[in-house]
């Protein structure tokens, strides 16, 4: 329900989604599968959801690591 009328009727599984839950609530979310239930989860969004860079951009490596960890030295 919103503002008094019903926005949304049936299961769960069948009517719950990422615009229904922004029309309703306002909130950017993913809706995913409970791993308990089976039922829909609804996973919010942070407010300024941005790319996550990748590990090269952060640490500063070359691309021909293709994401490696440097190894320990041996003794």
């Amino acid at each position: 329900m919103r503002d008094g009328r019903i926005v949304a009727q049936g299961r769960p599984g069948e009517i719950i989604s990422a615009d229904l839950v922004a029309e309703v609530f306002g909130l950017r979310c993913e809706i995913i599968d409970d791993p308990q239930t089976g039922t829909p989860m609804v996973v919010p969004m942070h407010r300024h959801h941005r790319r996550v860079p990748p590990r090269a951009e952060l640490t500063g490596a070359s691309d021909d690591s293709h994401g490696a960890r440097p190894t320990a030295p041996t003794r």
